[in-house]
């Protein structure tokens, strides 16, 4: 699984994917238009108000989580499960696919996606046109990762996962929560998105040392 990133920053992160050893790379997709971030408006100071305590951290404006969304999946992409039991035949690809991916195979996950098949992994959007690029694209994630929920929503998957160590690779964050929605077609994943990361389960406090 590609390492999280949280979703306060989601909106400036962009990840380039890497290289394909002299065949043709990741294709950009279509760019959705930008999506213009709220802000509000603050008023000037006046000359009669007292100096600003530089010990208070100066406002900043969040950004929306559906300015996030908007700018991570296409318009009409669910994000949100909605207790629908997934299509067992999707889920089983995604689960093909984590399962090489767990096992360092990545010919194997790569061969999960189909030619074309459009991800988006945060900014911007990329097409991957042929098997190179398919395993560029699954050479990327430093973790494997097991489902802990799936749904089908409007002929898609919508998934969160447990991140794992893959066999040949120590994960940089095994245990957090990642989430994607996933279109599958005749078998294989067509489109890949990364959603923004679920809530973090908090870490258990450390016993006393025996």
């Amino acid at each position: 699984m590609a390492r999280r990133v949280q979703a306060a920053v989601l909106a400036a992160a962009v990840v380039t994917l890497g290289g394909c050893g002299g065949k043709a790379g990741p294709e950009p997709a279509a760019q959705e238009p930008a999506t213009t971030q709220r802000t509000t408006p603050v008023a000037p100071r006046s000359p009669t108000d007292p100096p600003a305590d530089p010990r208070t951290p100066a406002p900043r404006n969040e950004p929306d989580p559906q300015d996030l969304l908007s700018l991570l999946v296409p318009k009409g992409v669910p994000t949100e499960a909605n207790g629908q039991r997934a299509d067992p035949e999707d889920l089983a690809v995604v689960k093909r696919w984590l399962a090489a991916l767990t096992q360092g195979d990545i010919g194997a996950a790569a061969d999960t996606f189909a030619d074309g098949t459009v991800v988006r992994n945060l900014l911007p959007p990329m097409r991957l046109p042929d098997r190179a690029a398919r395993v560029a694209f699954n050479e990327q994630f430093p973790c494997g990762a097991e489902i802990v929920d799936a749904s089908s929503v409007k002929g898609y998957l919508v998934v969160t996962y447990r991140l794992t160590d893959r066999v040949d690779s120590p994960c940089d964050g095994p245990g957090g929560k990642a989430a994607g929605t996933i279109k599958v077609e005749g078998g294989k994943m067509t489109e890949w998105y990364r959603l923004p990361d679920p809530p973090q389960e908090p870490e258990a406090p450390a016993g006393p040392a025996v």
